[in-house]
Formats: structure tokens, C-alpha cells, sequence
């Protein structure tokens, strides 16, 4: 009955040898009566004489019905002037047992531990009882209870057990306590130390788990899952190359893990390594057929690879298997737009605003798509459309994702979201479809209107732009308003060639000899504060904090022209790092001073050394409460006489009063003014650390 294989060969209470023959039989029924007296007399307490006639009443039945050494505990215990509570409730949890009153028997096992908390072998025998009930959380502790109190009865083997039932039931400490206590028993077990290891990687106890690990590979140098394991932990230590490394043997230790394949292809996806990410997943796919992310992570490795085609195929099969999943829709829809498929595209795009309408990116690829579609003559267009809704079409080539058929109401919404984000061609697309489904809305014709007028203002605007750019071609402000733009409008190429352009002309001459792409540009106007408050830190052993990174376009330009010595670090903190971070930071040709950390800075920020930093560059959520956490939590990490800025000090929304910037600056400021002196204060704020 026991998971526990080593606690004793004899599991009852010690009691005397048998009688040589029964004394007279007594039906089996009888006994029950008896011990439900036994129980009475125990909780009366008070006649010694009416317990000891019950206790030889027991006797004399259990004697009956052949059971002698049974008997003779009973008849011993009736002629004791001060029987042991506890232990004959443990003979009464016996003889329930013995007649499969499990819950009965477990109440008197109960009631035994309750007068007698060492009393080891009732705590065995209960984890017997509820391991039998199927109750393994109450089984685990007691069996703990009970090995804990008589540590003879542990072998390794059993422990190691043991351990693996307590993390189960989530009694972390006690598992870590069986696998040790197993490890002390026998050295030698390589499935311990791995035990011992998943339990400390569960709790992110990562130099533990990764010694358990590698103790466990000592033994048995050719376990796949220790090698997978110590993948896990290196990803969780953000160590993505050695996650990568470690998987890698896994997989060719163990070619048929479907989870080693998995996460090989997702770390090297991780790195943009989209050829290898996508053969993994191939190789993954072969072994499980059913995964619908391993098809939605391929389509999203293919679409990177420029396979537009391919990418179809998986990501349609990712939502076959997922269902409404709107990440692998948009996706899809993106794979659509790189075939030039518009209408494919479009309707694709609509059909996430459905699932989920605030997912992030969407509006502004439904717009790219719509603007694409109509080109230069919005007209023919909308009348295409207009008659495709007339007959109930989703798009002329491809069958319809929409969950139902969109109303005046979503397209209203969706041009509304639009317009909020400069997307006016497609902003007026959805009011004139809007107004086709609903004709006497007379609201609709004024938001129709007003979408015309925005988006002949939008026009109007990009093409001054470019105007004044020829009139004035060594103007920079123009060139990062224009791509800016540009880059809003999705027309991201051309973006990142633009911004090369104004940025050159500001004096970065590296952004085009060594190829950065950025397409937004919040950055740049900082260059002449940071160059003359920075310069202490050129060419110096320095190591420096950013908080929000983004495209890399300020951790690029501090490598150029700041973090120029060898031994120079930047830690770049981002929950969101855009996939050209990795690119541009690699063509710094220093990409090794770079430490990135994916997640949000109030986790990380406290994982950090303490005053490690010489300056920190707070650039994240610039909502008030949050500039204040980052601030609060990286003042601790800044060397005494270091400096730390914060961008964007004057920022402000009027969509959210009261989460300026500068109040959370400020109110973090006022908690540490004996410490700080402000060295600038302009669009940027910095400040020195006078003390620790």
C-alpha cells in the first residue's frame, strides 16, 4: 500500500505471540459493537474497570475469530492499571482497517497522533489510509511526519519518491529536505540530483538548480533532461546563445523530445535565427503533428524569411487547430500584405479587431493594407467594396474570418481607432462603408466628412514635407518628421532610410556607414545634452543602465560614441524589444557590451546589484506612477557621484491627467533631496547622486 519502501517489515504495533488455539468463535459482527465501545470508554476517562472489560471483550472475540496475536494486545492492555490512549486508538484504526472502514480508521489513526504527535507509525500508517483515498496531499505530509521521525525506516529510493509526491502536492521545502536526505543515502542516484534540480528551477533558484544539474550529468553524463534542463535554466537567467547550446545536445541526445525541439526552435526564433528556428520546428512537427504553436512559431518564421506562401499554409493550420486565436489572424493577415493579397489582408485584419480589438499593431496594418489597396484612386475601391457587402462578401478572393457580418457600428468603431492613429485613407474607407450600411444615419455623414478633410490634411502635410526637404536638404528636424510619418503610415523601408538621412546630418555618421534601421526617431533631439553631459564616461571602464530600448537607437548611438572602452556594459532593460534591437546592436560591432534583459524594469530592476551603475538612463512607461517606481528602484543601483536621466521630463497626454512625467519625477526627487543635485533640467532632466 505504501509508496515508502523501507519503513519496517513488521507495520503493526508491537504486540505479544500467539495463543496455541481460540478459546470459543465469535461472529465477525460482534467486533464492531466492541470497538465502538472501546471508543466510548476512551472518551469517558473515568471508570478504568468499564475500558479494561471492553479491552477483554476484544480480546476474547479477536481470539474467536483466530486472530491471536491481535488478541493478545487486547488482553495484555485490559490487565494494564494505565493503558496508552494513543495506542489503542492506533489497534482501533488497526482493526477498522482490517474490515475496510477506511474513514473510521482513519479517525482513530487520528485521534492517535492527536495524543501523540511521534507517534511514527500511526503517521505511516495514515498515509497508508488517505494514499488509498486518493487524498495525496494529507498522505505526502503525514509520510513525511512519519519518516522525519523514525529516519531509519528512509532508503534513498524512497525518498526520491516521496520527494517527487510533496512537490506535487506543492510542499516545496519538505521535497528539497526527502531529495537531500536521498542524496546522503546514496550518492550515486543521477534522477535525485535531476528531481532536486526541476524542484529549484520550479522556484527560479537558478545556481542551485543548475550545480543539481550538472551533478546529475557527473553520473550520468548522456541525460537528455538534465542537459534540457539546464537549458531552462539558462533561458531563465536571460542567457539566451547557452539556453540554445544546452538544448542542442538535448536534441541530439534525445532526437525523439518533442519539448526539446519546441524550445530549440522558439530560443533560436528568440534570435532572429528564423532558417534554424523554422527547420526546428519542422523537426518538432514530425514528432507532435497536433501542436498548433509550433505552426503558428513556423508561419511567423517563414513570413520573416520573406515565404509568404508557406507561411500561409502554417499559420492557417496554427488556426485550425487553435481556433480563434488573433495572434496567428494577424499574422496571417501580415503574410497576406507581403503577398500583396489586400483584400485577403484586409478582411484578415477585421477579423482580429473582432477577437480582439486592442490588439497591439493591428490598426495600423489594417490601414497600411486598405491604403495599399486603394492606391491613388480611393473611389473604385470603396465601390468595390460597397458592392461586396451588398452581397454579403468578405473579400473577392478569399473566404471570409469574420465571426459575422461587420455592422455600421464596427466599421464606425474601427474608422474611429483609425483616425486616431493618422491612418485616414482607411479611416475614410470604413465611414463611407459605414454610411453604405446605414444611409439615413445622419451623424455619418458628418464623420465622412471630416475623414475626407483629415485625410487631405494628412496628404497634404507628408507632401510639404518632402517639399521643404528639397528646398532644405541639410534641415534634419524635417527628415525625422518625415520618417516619423513615414514609419506611421507603415511604410517602414522607407522610414529607416529617411531617418539614416537626418540623423547623418546630425552629425551620427555611423547610423549609414554601418547600416542602423530604426524607424522611429524620440531620440536624437538628446544627442547634443548627452554628448556634453556624458563626456566624463568616454573611453572609460563604465557600466551603464537603460530602461526602455526599443529599436536600440540610444544604446546604439552610447556604444559610438560613449561606451567606446572594451570593458564597457550597457544593461538594456525592455519588456518589448523590437526585432531590429538585435540587428542594429549587432552592427555596433560591439554587440558583447550589451546585456539585455527581457521584462518589465519594476521586476528586474530589483535582481540588479546594488551600486553598480555609473549612470542610468530612465527612458520606459513615462506614466507618473511608473517613472517614480523606476526611479525609486534605480537609485539604489547608482554609484555614489553617478548620474541618472530621465527623458521625456516634460511629457504630457491629455488622454491621462495627472500621469505627466515630470510628477513622477518630481514626487521620487522629493524623496531623495539630500542625496541629488540636479545638473539639468530642460525636455530632459539629469541628475548626480551626492551619497549614498
Amino acid at each position: 500500500m505504501s509508496d515508502l519502501h523501507a519503513f519496517t517489515s513488521d507495520s503493526t504495533i508491537p504486540i505479544a505471540p500467539a495463543l496455541d488455539a481460540p478459546l470459543f468463535s465469535a461472529p465477525l459482527s460482534q467486533l464492531s459493537g466492541a470497538i465502538v465501545a472501546c471508543e466510548q470508554a476512551l472518551q469517558d476517562g473515568k471508570d478504568g474497570s468499564q475500558l479494561a472489560a471492553v479491552c477483554q471483550m476484544l480480546g476474547n472475540l479477536l481470539q474467536g475469530l483466530g486472530r491471536f496475536q491481535e488478541a493478545i494486545f487486547w488482553h495484555t492492555t485490559a490487565r494494564e492499571p494505565q493503558p496508552n490512549p494513543a495506542v489503542i486508538y492506533a489497534n482501533l484504526g488497526r482493526l477498522c482497517t482490517r474490515q475496510q472502514q477506511w474513514q473510521q480508521a482513519i479517525a482513530y489513526y487520528e485521534q492517535a497522533v492527536q495524543i501523540d504527535p511521534d507517534f511514527a507509525i500511526a503517521c505511516k500508517h495514515l498515509a497508508n489510509l488517505y494514499t488509498q483515498a486518493g487524498q495525496r496531499q494529507q498522505a505526502a505530509d503525514y509520510r513525511y511526519r512519519a519518516v522525519t521521525l523514525r529516519p531509519d525506516w528512509a532508503t534513498a529510493r524512497n525518498q526520491l519518491k516521496l520527494g517527487n509526491l510533496l512537490l506535487e502536492v506543492n510542499r516545496f521545502e519538505q521535497a528539497l529536505d526527502c531529495y537531500r536526505r536521498s542524496i546522503e543515502l546514496d550518492s550515486n542516484l543521477h534522477q535525485t540530483y535531476y528531481n532536486l534540480a526541476v524542484a529549484l528551477t520550479s522556484r527560479e533558484r537558478w545556481q542551485e538548480a543548475a550545480a543539481a544539474y550538472q551533478q546529475a550529468l557527473t553520473i550520468h553524463p548522456d541525460h537528455a533532461d538534465s542537459y534540457y534542463g539546464l537549458c531552462k535554466v539558462a533561458e531563465g537567467q536571460n542567457d539566451t546563445q547557452a539556453a540554445i547550446d544546452y538544448c542542442q545536445r538535448a536534441v541530439e541526445l534525445s532526437p525523439t523530445s518533442f519539448a526539446a525541439h519546441h524550445t530549440l526552435a522558439t530560443l533560436l526564433l528568440k534570435l532572429n535565427r528564423w532558417e534554424e528556428a523554422a527547420a526546428a520546428y519542422y523537426n518538432g512537427l514530425k514528432i507532435n503533428p497536433d501542436f498548433g504553436w509550433s505552426y503558428h512559431n513556423l508561419g511567423y518564421a517563414l513570413l520573416k524569411l520573406g515565404k509568404a506562401e508557406e507561411a500561409v499554409t502554417q499559420l492557417q493550420q496554427a488556426i485550425k487547430l487553435l481556433g480563434d486565436s488573433p495572434w496567428s489572424y494577424l499574422h496571417l493577415g501580415d503574410a497576406f500584405s507581403q503577398q500583396g493579397k489586400w483584400d485577403d489582408a484586409i478582411a484578415t485584419f477585421l477579423a482580429v479587431i473582432q477577437m480582439q480589438e486592442d490588439l497591439y499593431g493591428v490598426y495600423q496594418k489594417l490601414g497600411y493594407a486598405v491604403r495599399k489597396r486603394v492606391a491613388n484612386d480611393i473611389e473604385p475601391a470603396i465601390a468595390q467594396y460597397q458592392q461586396m457587402l451588398s452581397t454579403h462578401q468578405s473579400s473577392p478572393s478569399h473566404p471570409s474570418h469574420q465571426s459575422h457580418q461587420p455592422s455600421s457600428v464596427f466599421y464606425r468603431q474601427v474608422a474611429a481607432k483609425l483616425s486616431d492613429i493618422n491612418q485616414m485613407d482607411a479611416a475614410y474607407f470604413f465611414y463611407r462603408l459605414a454610411l453604405h450600411l446605414e444611409p439615413n444615419h445622419s451623424d455619418l455623414y458628418s464623420e465622412v466628412e471630416q475623414g475626407w478633410s483629415k485625410r487631405e490634411q494628412l496628404h497634404r502635410w507628408m507632401n510639404e514635407l518632402r517639399q521643404a526637404i528639397q528646398k532644405k536638404p541639410h534641415n534634419s528636424w524635417l527628415y525625422t518628421q518625415l520618417a516619423n510619418h513615414l514609419a506611421e503610415q507603415g511604410e517602414m523601408s522607407e522610414a529607416a532610410t529617411v531617418h539614416r538621412q537626418g540623423l547623418a546630418l546630425k552629425g551620427w555618421q555611423h547610423v549609414v556607414t554601418k547600416g542602423y534601421s530604426f524607424t522611429r526617431d524620440w531620440f536624437s533631439h538628446n544627442i547634443p545634452v548627452l554628448t556634453e553631459q556624458l563626456q566624463r564616461f568616454v573611453n572609460a571602464k563604465v557600466n551603464a543602465l537603460e530602461i526602455g530600448s526599443f529599436e536600440g537607437m540610444s544604446a546604439c548611438w552610447l556604444l559610438d560614441y560613449i561606451l567606446t572602452h572594451p570593458a564597457a556594459r550597457l544593461t538594456c532593460i525592455d519588456p518589448y524589444f523590437q526585432e531590429n534591437f538585435d540587428t542594429n546592436i549587432a552592427k555596433t560591432g560591439s554587440p558583447e557590451k550589451i546585456i539585455k534583459l527581457v521584462g518589465h524594469s519594476q521586476d528586474l530592476l530589483a535582481t540588479l546589484e546594488p551600486a553598480s551603475y555609473d549612470f542610468i538612463y530612465i527612458d520606459g512607461c513615462h506614466w507618473a506612477e511608473q517613472v517614480k517606481q523606476d526611479g525609486v528602484l534605480s537609485w539604489s543601483l547608482l554609484k555614489p557621484g553617478g548620474l541618472m536621466l530621465f527623458d521625456d521630463y516634460e511629457w504630457s497626454d491629455p488622454e491621462y491627467p495627472g500621469q505627466n512625467t515630470k510628477l513622477g519625477v518630481d514626487a521620487f526627487l522629493d524623496s531623495v533631496r539630500s542625496q541629488v543635485e540636479i545638473v539639468h533640467q530642460q525636455y530632459q532632466l539629469i541628475v548626480k547622486k551626492t551619497s549614498a
